[in-house]
């Protein structure tokens, strides 16, 4: 195993079931996990060497345009935030140009997911002990805020990624992961792997995603490494534990899984994309697949999402937030990389 391997506990127990509930991980114990992902009976890695990714131009904005986070719904629309304008503008399936989809929200809109019926859940953090809150954006661009914060919330309102009922939102001042449901929120895990290192800002939990059969995964910026919380049968957090470092993951942002367990990372403070891959040995081996310095057209790239439409669904979406520009002309815009298999469906 190279210096760039990182092993991973292979020692991994999935529970079932959770009372009252029907989750991601009790359809799989039900249905069995081959019966719902065919395509994903054991782990693989994506079938091109890294060498042959290549980075496309989908839609490009101004610079004072910065999209920061996308999501895709089932049809395939796909939704980006823009935290400077405090709206969220959409790209059809296979299309060049962005629209405003919804406005007014808070100037500093984050982390977006969406649901299979179409709604949207999105959050926004003010830096400077400013608003924060959680809104639902319906499939014709309606905004409601479902629920504001006081001091004694989160700090730093991020990532969000759907789990059963609830959603999970990483906190990334105040090394943790949120739960949030009915109007509820709740701290749902705290570790001192989530922590932030005292950046400005301070950037610990980030990206969130889960895996095939339901465990939550955090990326940490500050700290290069990728976090794996097993979620109980209760709802509750398991035990937090390293699941991949390496210095290609300074600066780890945005998170998606394919349907061949490899995990995708949005590095922003590496101008790259990379990819997380299990063997059955329980090591993973990090490769970057395509990365500014060799030319692609990456500009601090914050976030990722798999297409879902016809033609689309073995193409990742990568959002180029051009916060921190490669180069002196910052360049944001969406980027689409045909990685040679398809995204987890959404998990609503």
């Amino acid at each position: 195993m190279s210096d760039r391997d990182t092993t991973i506990g292979a020692d991994r127990t999935h529970s079932i079931g959770r009372a009252g509930r029907w989750t991601r991980r009790q359809a799989l114990t039900a249905m069995g996990a081959s019966a719902a992902f065919p395509f994903a009976v054991t782990p693989a890695r994506a079938k091109k060497p890294a060498d042959d990714y290549e980075v496309e131009d989908v839609v490009s904005f101004t610079p004072d345009e910065l999209p920061e986070a996308i999501t895709v719904d089932r049809r395939g629309n796909k939704y980006l935030t823009f935290p400077l304008l405090g709206e969220i503008r959409d790209v059809p399936p296979r299309g060049t140009e962005a629209s405003e989809f919804a406005s007014d929200l808070s100037p500093v809109l984050l982390g977006i997911a969406a649901t299979p019926p179409g709604d949207l859940y999105t959050v926004s953090t003010e830096f400077g002990g400013g608003s924060r809150a959680v809104y639902r954006v319906s499939r014709d661009g309606e905004v409601e805020t479902l629920k504001t914060f006081d001091m004694s919330g989160p700090e730093f309102l991020n990532g969000i990624v759907a789990e059963g009922d609830r959603w999970l939102i990483s906190d990334s001042a105040g090394g943790a992961v949120w739960s949030f449901a009915d109007g509820v929120a709740e701290e749902w895990v705290t570790s001192p792997l989530l922590d932030p290192m005292g950046g400005d800002p301070p950037i610990g939990a980030n990206g969130v995603a889960l895996d095939r059969v339901g465990d939550l995964y955090v990326a940490n910026s500050d700290k290069q490494h990728i976090v794996r919380i097993p979620i109980e049968p209760d709802g509750s957090a398991g035990t937090p534990d390293v699941w991949a470092e390496d210095d290609r993951l300074q600066g780890a942002d945005g998170i998606r899984f394919d349907t061949r367990e490899n995990l995708y990372v949005a590095v922003n403070d590496q101008h790259a994309v990379v990819r997380v891959s299990e063997d059955r040995n329980g090591d993973a081996t990090i490769e970057t697949l395509a990365s500014a310095e060799e030319g692609a057209a990456l500009d601090f790239p914050s976030d990722l999402a798999f297409g879902t439409a016809r033609g689309e669904q073995k193409t990742l979406f990568v959002v180029n937030f051009a916060f921190t520009p490669f180069g002196s002309v910052p360049k944001p815009g969406l980027v689409k990389i045909d990685v040679g298999v398809p995204g987890l469906p959404i998990n609503r």
